[in-house]
């Protein structure tokens, strides 16, 4: 019983997740073209990891130095790891 609770936990979670990402995506695009490094960061993430958009690297470096442009923590520090991993 607990097995089939958490699987309906998580198809829900998963349901609303899907949901959900479309109208991130569009927050997050706005966000980051108003300079917000946190909305270029989270387009940084989603591309990263396909979510809700096709999954594409080069992009997701792209966003993640825009937010650190922006002074955006997270995105210098992946973005100091990306740049590591190339040389």
């Amino acid at each position: 019983m607990k097995k089939l609770f958490l699987f309906l936990f998580l198809l829900s979670s998963i349901s609303a997740l899907a949901y959900a990402e479309s109208s991130d995506i569009q927050k997050y695009e706005k966000a980051c073209k108003l300079n917000d490094g946190g909305g270029c960061y989270n387009l940084g993430v989603l591309y990263a990891e396909g979510h809700g958009v096709k999954q594409d690297y080069f992009k997701a470096k792209e966003y993640y130095k825009n937010a650190c442009d922006l002074k955006n923590a997270g995105g210098c520090e992946i973005y100091a790891k990306l740049n590591s991993m190339e040389k």
